[in-house]
């Protein structure tokens, strides 16, 4: 075989695993990183706090991520959605998607400003589902 061809089949082995959904061992791994960075780009810089709001389609927009990546997170607990908490969406999603830009996840989601009309409290250990 070409160095050609074996960089090829390398490739198409590793989509392969890929597409079989294996699991990350850790929020840093690569693959899951690569994935928020894909879906949750940095998109602006909210210095207010209280203008930090979350939308209903942006809320929905984590849910669905959550829905289609969980099962590659490597905890038994956090890859079911019946059992994932905000612990666990925290602990793979929010803290590797903000870590590197050092910022709200709303910030990777929103225009600009987003003062919200109304304030939920929540409790961390609440199921998403």
């Amino acid at each position: 075989l070409t160095r050609e061809e074996v960089a090829l089949n390398a490739a198409i082995g590793s989509m392969k695993l890929w597409r079989r959904r294996v699991p990350c061992r850790h929020p840093k791994d690569k693959r899951n990183t690569d994935l928020l960075r894909a879906e949750f780009p940095k998109r602006t810089e909210i210095s207010e706090t209280e203008k930090r709001g979350i939308t209903m389609s942006q809320l929905r927009r984590v849910y669905r991520f959550a829905c289609q990546h969980s099962r590659r997170w490597g905890h038994e607990k956090a890859s079911n959605m019946k059992t994932l908490d905000l612990y666990d969406l925290c602990h793979w999603l929010i803290k590797p998607a903000t870590r590197d830009f050092d910022c709200s996840l709303v910030e990777l989601m929103a225009d600009g400003q987003q003062k919200p009309d109304w304030f939920v409290s929540h409790w961390w250990g609440e199921l998403i589902v």
